[in-house]
C-alpha cells in the first residue's frame, strides 16, 4: 500500500485576503441567504420560540455572532436576556412545556438522537407545520458551523435585529 506524500489541498480554499465567504462565492452565498429568508418568511412559529431555537443553535455551535445578537420581535414579546438564559439548561428551567419540546426537537436534530418519547411530545405540543419549522430553523441556524470552526464568526457592532416580513431577512435596529 502506498501512502500519499502530498497533503491534499482544501477543496474550497478560503480567500487569502481574509475577505468574507460572501464575496468569495457570491452566487452560493446569495442562494443560501434566499433559502434562509424563505424559511423565516414562511415560519409558523412565534417570535419567542424562534429566538429560543436560534439561541440554542448558537450556544451548541459556539457561534460568537449569534450568541450576542437578539431579535427584536422576541424582545417585544417578552423574551429578555434573563428569559433566554434558560435555554442551556432548559429541561430544569421555568420555560413552558411547549418551548421545552421545541428545544428537545432542536436538540434531536443537532445531536442526531431522538428520544423515544419525543414524537408523542411533539404531537401533543406542536402542530406538524411547527415541528417542520423547528427543524428548518435548526438547519438555517446551523450553516455557521463551518464559519465558527474557521474563526470567521467575529461579532460585529450590532446587537438587536428586527424582522422584515417582505424580504424574510433580519435587519439591524438603529
Amino acid at each position: 500500500m502506498t501512502v500519499p506524500t502530498e497533503t491534499p489541498s482544501a477543496r474550497i480554499p478560503m480567500p487569502a485576503d481574509g475577505s468574507s465567504h460572501k464575496s468569495y462565492q457570491p452566487e452560493l452565498s446569495a442562494a443560501l441567504m434566499d433559502m434562509q429568508a424563505a424559511i423565516m418568511r414562511h415560519c409558523s412559529l412565534d417570535p419567542v420560540t424562534i429566538e429560543l431555537v436560534r439561541i440554542r443553535c448558537a450556544h451548541v455551535h459556539d457561534c460568537r455572532v449569534c450568541s450576542h445578537v437578539r431579535l427584536q420581535p422576541a424582545r417585544d414579546a417578552g423574551a429578555d436576556d434573563a428569559f433566554l438564559s434558560q435555554v442551556d439548561d432548559y429541561e430544569h428551567s421555568e420555560l413552558d412545556e411547549r418551548h421545552k419540546v421545541a428545544l428537545r426537537l432542536a436538540d434531536a436534530h443537532l445531536f442526531g438522537s431522538v428520544p423515544p418519547s419525543l414524537p408523542a411530545q411533539v404531537k401533543a405540543h406542536l402542530t406538524a407545520e411547527e415541528a417542520v419549522d423547528v427543524v428548518l430553523l435548526v438547519a438555517k441556524n446551523s450553516y455557521q458551523k463551518s464559519l465558527v470552526s474557521l474563526k470567521l464568526d467575529a461579532p460585529g457592532a450590532y446587537t438587536w435585529f428586527d424582522f422584515d416580513p417582505v424580504t424574510g431577512r433580519n435587519v439591524p435596529v438603529a
